[in-house]
């Protein structure tokens, strides 16, 4: 099989040299080459040292040159109406050798066909002293005969019909070179697919697998299909300009450079398209082998018992750092693409350069920017490790006054730690006014019209937010309660469970959380009943109305036993009654209990009016809540008979 390859590729080689070779000999129908008609004295006329003169151009030959002006023409005036003339002369449809002519007049020879005045030759025009000027006009006239009939020559029918053949012949072995081509690349990816398929894995070192083997099968097919495309592509160039040279009413016109500005743009599409599908099969293969390799050698990042990063986590960092590299990569190949492209054509150079300036000139002044701000940048590094280390000391001031080592007299421990932050807020705040100046475009004047704009959006948008702040640093310092303290704040009542330098958090006996901001628990009235309890015992009172015909000693003891008989009532100090009121129909009595479990304040007092009741009903006293009176009209008592 290879030896059938090597045969293949060897006669594909042949005969595309052949084709070339072909492609590129001049063709017989060619015109003339206008140096071979001249003389030897012609080729000194021709040889104009130091380019001296204007060329008078025919068909892109040039035939000679002249130099002087006359009357109101310049040089270059006369070159081009010697051309104009000349051009005149081939549309014309019958010419006459003997018709042409050289008349000397005093101070020119006279160059003409007919009646019709082709070209002046001065004695200024000679370049050789030697030569005459009537040598030169004759010298001149043989030139132009040769060119006119050479051209007349080429132009006609027999010629037109010769070229069109010889036309067919190159494009009917363009198209066969374009079969040949076609079938190969089909054999050779049919050759491959099965050298893949007897193939088992990819390649490999030392047990990593450096490509897949679809991997490599793809990218070997692209470059087969871009080796393809090229060989026809630079074919089809040399066919075209053959054809083209080939026919003398095109043959004027230099579509050479286009032509190769064209080629190479077209190369430079199908190099970037190659890129494109290339870099894809890569990048594909490439998260490919990764993914294998983590699942085969990585287990992931751990620090002890607790997971950093896992290996999905890990292979879709990768997967989305290759994918975006990728399209950095993409964005980069289009751009410089986009401005090699333009720089090949003559009407889109300046796009090609605004295209390269918009990247190189952001990129210079970034870089020069960046090196002269690495003095401001090293000052910002001093300036951060110093407060970070400041801070580190004042900690551990905090942490020996915490631990005990040194005590200040009237400063609390809980007090500690939000002194320690407030310190360190006031460090970094002053941190960053030193580092303020330093940072880049801190005097331009946007960023001192931010800086202004975010002062005034502070100064209006958060008075509430500082004021807050300031109740909370104040509310730190007075002490007022603490978390886990049952407290009644307004007219909410509940344990405080967070307290901040903005809000106050406290839970409800209904367990419900209510949010109170700092500044209205500064100025409402704070009952702390744990600190009451933790100093003297707390004293929950309650009062019942009783009418005139109960002695008010029985009341007062039903009402201490009812307390003794209360969970979490002290005993000591014993419980007691006041007498607040005597109203018209009742007297009013005040039961004052002790207890030293403040949170437990709802329960206790539900049991208190409980056991109240009980002993009330037990003793035959009839509680006058709400108002009765006493003197009976037929109404029942109040009192349960059972």
């Amino acid at each position: 099989m290879f030896e059938k390859l090597r045969r293949t590729l060897t006669t594909a080689a042949i005969t595309v040299v052949v084709t070339l070779l072909s492609i590129s000999l001049p063709s017989g129908a060619k015109e003339v080459d206008t140096i071979r008609l001249l003389n030897s004295d012609s080729t000194k006329i021709l040889s104009s040292p130091n380019n001296i003169g204007y060329p008078v151009v025919f068909q892109r030959d040039t035939l000679f040159s002249v130099i002087s002006n006359t009357g109101t023409f310049t040089g270059a005036e006369r070159a081009e109406r010697i051309s104009e003339q000349l051009l005149i002369l081939t549309t014309l449809r019958k010419l006459e050798w003997d018709s042409f002519r050289v008349s000397e007049s005093e101070y020119s020879s006279d160059i003409s066909y007919g009646t019709q005045l082709l070209c002046v030759v001065l004695t200024t025009d000679l370049i050789d002293s030697t030569v005459s000027r009537h040598q030169t006009a004759l010298q001149f006239l043989d030139i132009i005969k040769q060119k006119i009939f050479s051209y007349r020559a080429n132009t006609s029918p027999q010629a037109v019909w010769s070229n069109i053949g010889e036309s067919s012949l190159y494009l009917l072995s363009f198209i066969i070179l374009l079969f040949i081509l076609a079938k190969m690349y089909k054999w050779m990816v049919v050759s491959l697919t099965r050298l893949a398929n007897r193939r088992q894995g990819g390649f490999s070192f030392r047990g990593f697998e450096l490509m897949h083997l679809s991997t490599f099968l793809q990218i070997t097919t692209i470059l087969l299909g871009v080796i393809r495309t090229a060989i026809s592509l630079v074919a089809f160039y040399y066919l075209f300009l053959h054809i083209w040279e080939l026919f003398p009413y095109t043959r004027q016109w230099d579509v050479t450079p286009l032509l190769s500005d064209i080629g190479v743009a077209i190369l430079l599409t199908v190099a970037l398209v190659v890129a494109f599908k290339v870099g894809k099969a890569f990048v594909n293969g490439l998260q490919t082998v990764l993914s294998q390799w983590i699942d085969k050698h990585f287990d992931g990042v751990k620090i002890r018992d607790w997971e950093l990063l896992s290996k999905t986590r890990i292979q879709g960092v990768i997967t989305g750092l290759v994918r975006n590299t990728k399209l950095v990569a993409i964005a980069a190949v289009i751009y410089f693409y986009l401005t090699i492209l333009f720089r090949q054509f003559d009407y889109t150079q300046t796009w090609s350069k605004k295209l390269l300036d918009l990247i190189v000139h952001p990129l210079h002044a970034t870089v020069v920017a960046f090196v002269a701000y690495l003095p401001s940048l090293f000052t910002i590094a001093v300036i951060i490790v110093v407060t970070y280390y400041f801070i580190k000391g004042v900690r551990f001031l905090f942490d020996e006054l915490a631990s005990g080592a040194f005590k200040f007299s009237g400063f609390h421990l809980d007090l500690i730690n939000p002194t320690y932050k407030i310190v360190r807020l006031v460090i970094i705040v002053c941190a960053v006014i030193v580092i303020f100046p330093y940072l880049p475009g801190a005097d331009s004047k946007f960023f001192q019209g931010i800086t202004v704009f975010i002062g005034v959006m502070l100064s209006f948008g958060s008075s509430s937010a500082i004021s807050n702040i300031i109740a909370g640093i104040i509310l730190t310092y007075m002490r007022p309660f603490q978390v886990g303290d049952r407290v009644k704040i307004t007219d909410t009542v509940g344990d405080i469970v967070e307290k901040t330098l903005l809000i106050t958090r406290i839970r409800t006996i209904k367990n419900v959380e209510v949010t109170i901001p700092n500044s209205i628990v500064l100025s409402s009235h704070i009952v702390n009943y744990s600190t009451l309890s933790d100093n003297r015992e707390l004293i929950l009172q309650t009062s019942v109305t009783i009418g005139y015909d109960a002695p008010w000693r029985i009341v007062h003891q039903l009402l201490i036993d009812a307390a003794g008989m209360t969970t979490d009532v002290s005993s000591d100090p014993k419980p007691f009654v006041l007498q607040i009121a005597l109203n018209d129909f009742y007297v009013e009595y005040e039961l004052n209990a002790y207890t030293n479990a403040p949170t437990k304040m709802a329960v206790i007092y539900s049991d208190l009016h409980q056991n109240i009741q009980d002993c009330f009903i037990k003793a035959g006293v009839e509680i006058m809540s709400p108002h009765y009176r006493a003197l009976r009209d037929g109404d029942a008592s109040t009192i349960p008979e059972k």
